[in-house]
Formats: structure tokens, C-alpha cells, sequence
């Protein structure tokens, strides 16, 4: 299909709904990493049945493009597992020019190992200042969180930060991770996190509320925490911490 295309520096291929087999996902990677050129490129195969060997394959052939610069993947709504993460994981450690990742992994399956090997292919990602991250409806739980944490704390250079991790099963820990890992990224300017629906409790807030004061640098702040179960007094305390942000763009739902 791309043959004699080496000139193509930006490419936004959409797949979605589509029944793939390995040999069919391979022969697109091939294609896809015989672009030379490529330093953008936009893939959404979202709803595509991209199972473990499915994402093997997607993997090997990611890896190869490594003047990336900026990659979006869809895979929302795709069997992935944690194994299948990893492979995707893997991946990420081998584009290590990438400035600009989106990432899109809604209801994959990945567990609290898929969790860590998101973590570990953002690690190898230093030049990463733009990050929106879908993983909701994964079940990643407190050690998923932490292994994505663990990836967070490694791009300091990150300026903008979207997180999607409604239906989680975080709970208060698995949030104070984030709000830990938030505060240590000083360049940070938006950060927009969606946390529905992960058991928070009453308390589930006041941890991440403490770490949040430290991120002066802010200039929008969009969190959304609906159906936590989270008292008046945590919404008055997530409410007040948001003052320090003088003359700046907050949204708090």
C-alpha cells in the first residue's frame, strides 16, 4: 500500500472496527515502518479485536520507527490483556524521540500489569512533553497505578497531562500515587485527570489534595471525581487548594 512513499513525514490511518489477523496487522506494521520519513503518525484501531499475538506483531513493527516523534494509538475496546500491553510497552521503550504521545486503551484488559508496562515504556521516553493517557474500565487497582507512576516521575519535561483512569479501582491510595508523581513534574502547565467511580471514600481526595499545592506552575486544571463517595468536607478541601491558583483556568466536577 505505501510502497514507493518514503517522503511521507505525517500519516493519520484509520482502521477502526475492523477484524484483523496476525498476518494481516503484521503486513500493515511492515508497511507502516518502511516509511523512513515518518516522524508523525496517527493509528486507530480501536474496536479491531487486536488480541495478544495481534498486538505482538503491532509491536515488533512500532518499534522500527524511530524518528517518531509524535504517535497516537487507539486500541480502545481491544482484548490486549497484560501481555499484550507489554508488547505495547515494549514498543514505546524503543521510540525514544517521541515528544507528543496519546495513547488510547479503554477497556483492554490490562490489569495492574498492564498498568506497570505503560509505566516502563514511559520511562524510556525523556524527550515526552505531551501526554494524554485513556486507560479507563482496566481494573489497574493501587499497583497499576503505581507502575504508571513509575513512568510519570521519569518525563520531567512534560508540559501538558491528560489522564483518563475512571473505573480503576484506585481507591484514596492508588490517587495519592498520582498526586505524588504530579507534584514532582515542575514544568508541568495543564493537567486535566478524570478519576469516576474508583472508590475513593470520604477521604479519597485529601492526600492527593496535599501533593496538588505543590504544582505552582499550573495554569489549567480540569479533575473530575463523580461517584466516589467523597464527602462535603473533601470537596471543600480540593475546592480550597485550588485558590493558590491565582487567575488561572480551573474546572473541578
Amino acid at each position: 500500500m505505501f510502497e514507493n512513499m518514503n517522503y511521507i513525514k505525517d500519516m493519520y490511518l484509520n482502521l477502526a472496527s475492523n477484524k484483523f489477523s496476525t498476518s494481516s496487522i503484521k503486513a500493515l506494521s511492515t508497511q507502516i515502518n518502511n516509511l523512513k520519513s515518518l516522524t508523525q503518525l496517527s493509528l486507530d484501531l480501536s474496536d479491531c479485536e487486536i488480541q495478544q499475538a495481534e498486538s505482538e506483531a503491532l509491536s515488533e513493527g512500532l518499534q522500527k520507527i524511530t524518528n517518531l516523534q509524535k504517535l497516537s494509538l487507539n486500541l480502545n475496546n481491544c482484548q490486549l490483556g497484560p501481555k499484550g500491553m507489554s508488547n505495547i510497552g515494549h514498543a514505546l521503550q524503543m521510540l525514544t524521540k517521541i515528544q507528543h504521545l496519546q495513547l488510547e486503551l479503554k477497556k483492554c484488559n490490562i490489569g495492574s500489569k498492564g498498568g506497570k508496562s505503560i509505566g516502563n515504556g514511559l520511562a524510556k521516553l525523556p524527550f515526552l512533553k505531551h501526554l494524554f493517557l485513556e486507560i479507563s474500565q482496566n481494573d489497574i487497582g493501587v499497583d497499576g497505578a503505581k507502575g504508571v507512576c513509575f513512568g510519570l516521575v521519569a518525563v520531567p519535561k512534560l508540559i501538558y497531562l491528560e489522564l483518563n483512569l475512571s473505573l480503576n479501582y484506585l481507591s484514596s491510595k492508588g490517587l495519592g500515587y498520582f498526586g505524588e508523581v504530579i507534584s514532582k513534574l515542575k514544568n508541568l502547565k495543564v493537567l486535566k485527570i478524570d478519576s469516576d467511580r474508583n472508590m475513593l471514600g470520604p477521604d479519597g481526595t485529601k492526600q492527593f489534595s496535599k501533593q496538588l499545592e505543590k504544582s505552582r506552575n499550573l495554569n489549567k486544571l480540569q479533575l473530575s471525581f463523580r461517584s466516589n463517595g467523597i464527602s462535603n468536607a473533601t470537596q471543600k478541601l480540593l475546592t480550597d487548594v485550588t485558590e493558590f491558583i491565582q487567575n488561572k483556568t480551573i474546572f473541578f466536577e
